[in-house]
């Protein structure tokens, strides 16, 4: 059952678009007519991980990155499995609206880069802790079971330090354990530069490898812009693209790419026309979407209004409110969100006709955001559909 509401505001007027620089960039650059030192060879810093702040201790592994540097000390991971990072550590807790001071530290759970053949038995009890642990990979693509009514509870982390990172930052999903609201790590996500200018996300399990090209070791899918103008976008696991796929027969697609959800913002020119509007478009279950170079995409087949694999869902519409002169939004289960032009809910219709939340999600500072979800979304699909939000575009803003 859902828990209490709790009334929380959706402003329109914010402008907290992805692309805007933090002014605190600025105030780091400086210009003088002196000369400068000459330029030093830096060496590559290890990717930042928010949330995590590893502090040296004396009794860490001296494990050394190049010459001069040790690797970070991280928890251990199940027996069974290696995390990203070896060796122990030691966490600098920082305090924020979504953790109170005092909560443990965040767990990481490294998983193989393959997709899983099936979703998990609809049968047996749905444990999403044990899942993830186990079964990270399983976890991140499979559907939350209609029968688990509970919120997915997430916390996503926008990473913007450093001058590259203002227009091409990284993001962290982690899963927050129900029992103490530890965070354990899934998946992390980076914006990466096209010739063309559309906006596309590399998303991997694989902290290490995902500056490297095509997401490196452990990728498991890419969010990528359909149009110039924003509106469209189309969410992929790790297969191959059709132009690249040489099937070893005409009926083989084994190793073509899926398409797990399909994003579509309504046209808003300036924001004109009030707050967001959005729709998703996702698989019906049971039913895998791989297009050939031939066939339709899942965006041509809602163009051609062709719903018989398709399962379309909705954003929620806020209400105004003339007391505060704001457009507002009801979250569940107690998340306090600020007000923000990215808050947004999904809805779904249930057997009888009624709209239930299927997705809230909203800022809680500055680049911490809550991204809940549950039926019939999976671990993946919510983030595709958190990372579309990020991008500022004038056509839907």
């Amino acid at each position: 059952m859902l828990a209490d509401i709790m009334a929380n505001p959706w402003r329109v007027e914010d402008s907290d678009g992805e692309e805007e620089i933090d002014h605190r960039l600025y105030r780091r650059i400086s210009f003088t007519t002196q000369n400068s030192l000459p330029n030093m060879l830096t060496r590559q810093r290890i990717p930042k991980i928010v949330d995590w702040d590893p502090i040296i201790t004396e009794d860490r592994h001296k494990r050394k990155f190049g010459r001069n540097r040790t690797a970070p000390s991280f928890e251990k991971a199940p027996s069974d499995r290696k995390p990203i990072f070896s060796g122990t550590r030691a966490v600098k807790l920082s305090h924020s609206f979504l953790e109170p001071r005092g909560y443990a530290k965040p767990m990481i759970v490294n998983a193989p880069d393959t997709p899983p053949a099936s979703p998990p038995n609809d049968n047996s009890t749905f444990d999403p802790l044990l899942l993830i642990q186990e079964h990270l990979i399983d976890f991140i693509y499979s559907p939350i079971p209609k029968r688990h009514s509970s919120f997915i509870h997430c916390c996503l982390r926008r990473d913007k330090t450093g001058i590259q990172k203002g227009f091409y930052p990284t993001f962290y999903l982690h899963f927050e354990r129900p029992s103490d609201g530890k965070k354990i790590f899934l998946m992390t996500a980076r914006k990466v530069a096209r010739l063309d200018r559309q906006s596309e996300y590399v998303i991997s399990t694989n902290i290490e490898t995902l500056s490297k090209k095509a997401g490196g070791d452990g990728c498991i899918g890419k969010l990528r812009e359909n149009n110039v103008t924003g509106t469209e976008y189309t969410l992929y696991d790790n297969g191959q693209s059709p132009s690249k796929y040489k099937p070893k027969n005409s009926i083989d697609k084994n190793g073509l790419r899926r398409e797990l959800a399909g994003i579509v913002y309504n046209s808003n020119m300036f924001g004109l026309k009030g707050p967001r509007q959005m729709k998703v478009l996702l698989p019906e279950f049971g039913h895998e979407i791989r297009p050939t170079e031939a066939e339709d995409t899942i965006l041509d087949q809602w163009r051609d209004r062709n719903f018989n694999s398709l399962v379309q869902l909705n954003n929620r519409v806020p209400t105004y409110s003339t007391e505060t002169k704001m457009h507002m939004l009801q979250y569940f289960s107690n998340r306090a969100v600020r007000p923000s032009k990215k808050n947004f809910q999904i809805i779904v219709e249930n057997q009888n006709h009624e709209a239930e939340i299927a997705m809230q999600f909203g800022r809680v500072d500055d680049d911490t955001f809550i991204c809940d979800y549950r039926y019939p979304l999976s671990a993946i699909q919510a983030f595709g559909i958190a990372l579309s939000s990020f991008d500022k575009r004038i056509a839907r803003d």
